[in-house]
């Protein structure tokens, strides 16, 4: 069977195939390709990704400002709060990873919908199961 693509993404980071799943990563003048043959895929999974921190920090530096009490620190600690605020919700998204023993991606899953998610997820699934299943003869159904 001749291996054809069921599902890329508009980046084309992410192929999935009727044979495996694959994900390139360029960052930082850095490249990295990863595949799992669907036969070896063992898990799929939808984390939320945050950094909460950023919060913790805005809240600091909020507080900090006003109990320091004079004009530019007050300045200061709201738009360092401001700042960390907005990168809060810059950052956070949606991850898919999918495992096999040897190997993990994680795909960011910036501005998709949880449905969409969920549906790549059915697509991967299915995937595998068509793979896992291809020449396995079926039963014969009886119409007794």
């Amino acid at each position: 069977m001749n291996e054809e693509i069921i599902l890329e993404s508009d980046t084309g980071e992410f192929t999935l195939t009727t044979h495996k799943v694959r994900l390139t990563a360029r960052q930082f003048g850095q490249a990295s390709v990863k595949s799992i043959m669907l036969q070896e895929l063992t898990g799929c999974e939808i984390r939320y990704v945050s950094k909460p921190w950023l919060l913790v920090l805005a809240a600091i530096a909020f507080i900090g400002g006003l109990l320091i009490g004079n004009e530019s620190a007050v300045t200061l600690g709201v738009v360092v709060a401001v700042a960390a605020v907005a990168a809060y919700f810059k950052f956070r998204h949606q991850a898919v990873v999918l495992s096999s023993p040897s190997v993990k991606l994680n795909l960011s899953l910036k501005g998709m919908s949880l449905d969409s998610a969920v549906d790549m997820i059915d697509k991967v699934e299915s995937a595998k199961h068509e793979r896992m299943t291809l020449g396995q003869k079926r039963p014969a159904s009886s119409n007794a």
